[in-house]
């Protein structure tokens, strides 16, 4: 059975089981398939940007199954508390590198080479 999550307006993610790839698929504003991309891979990082209405799968469904993907660094914003959890994965579980709030400095892996601050995600 093939998961599908609709990530942001326009772009739908079917989450793979077993041996199925990654899906990604673009849509215009009515609605029309433009663009579907399969993929074998995993990505290093993935940012999910955290709501109310999907923290909670987020956090215990798509975590695990990123992890068991093979991702290598997740992060987690949360605009409503102004928080980046950041995440590495060791050998399919995540390990909490650091949780920043409000404006701190961000110098993360795999970023860590670039140093920006964190208020600039907030709208205020």
């Amino acid at each position: 059975m093939v998961k599908r999550r609709l990530l942001q307006r326009g772009l739908i993610v079917k989450l793979p089981e077993g041996d199925q790839p990654l899906t990604l698929s673009l849509f215009d504003q009515i609605g029309r398939k433009t663009h579907q991309k399969k993929c074998s891979c995993s990505p290093d990082w993935i940012c999910e940007i955290l709501s109310p209405s999907t923290a909670r799968d987020d956090r215990t469904e798509k975590m695990p199954l990123y992890a068991t993907m093979g991702v290598k660094h997740a992060w987690l914003v949360d605009p409503t508390i102004r928080t980046l959890e950041a995440y590495e994965n060791q050998q399919g579980r995540w390990l909490l590198l650091n949780t920043l709030a409000d404006g701190a400095k961000v110098a993360l892996a795999p970023f860590d080479a670039v140093e920006w601050e964190l208020g600039v995600l907030w709208a205020d």
